[in-house]
């Protein structure tokens, strides 16, 4: 039986006291069994920066209102109503299709919205609440009291302007 410094190999026919001794350390040359501190402070550091940075980049915000991503956009609207009436929105809240509310894919929950049938002239302004469309070619889903204003719940899709106005 034999037993060395802090830094060096033990070898114990006993296994019980194998157990006492804790993890086998190892020296250049020796094969490489459990290595303790191989990682040593710096790796640790870099973990746990690099979990902050991950935090941080989540909870920034996507495209606030005013970044040039803002619009105005032309392009699609269609509406939601009477299937989602009840249900959790995106941001929390519980959809009621009798709110001007809208679904939107970027904007910021809470962004104000002033949408524009093109056809027609009308105008509502909405409140972004959910996210949406998850159709190509559309830029914005309407709640139907928001729908029926722009008097598009006939015809389903319009042709609409979107502006942020807060």
């Amino acid at each position: 039986m034999s037993e060395r410094g802090r830094t060096g190999t033990r070898e114990v026919d006993d296994p019980a006291r194998n157990d006492e001794l804790g993890p086998t350390r190892t020296n250049a040359g020796e094969s490489p069994g459990l290595r303790v501190g191989s990682y040593g402070r710096g790796a640790c550091w870099f973990l746990a920066l690099l979990v902050l940075w991950g935090i941080a980049a989540g909870c920034a915000a996507r495209r606030p209102p005013g970044s040039a991503d803002t619009g105005p956009w032309e392009g699609n609207a269609s509406w939601y109503g009477v299937d989602y009436h009840g249900r959790r929105a995106a941001d929390g809240s519980r959809y009621n299709m009798y709110e001007l509310t809208a679904a939107h894919r970027t904007l910021p929950f809470g962004t104000r919205l002033q949408v524009t049938n093109l056809a027609n002239g009308r105008t509502v302004k909405v409140k972004v609440t959910d996210r949406g469309p998850f159709v190509d070619g559309r830029i914005i889903d309407m709640s139907f009291a928001a729908a029926q204003q722009l008097d598009i719940l006939r015809a389903g899709v319009a042709r609409v302007r979107v502006e942020v106005i807060g």
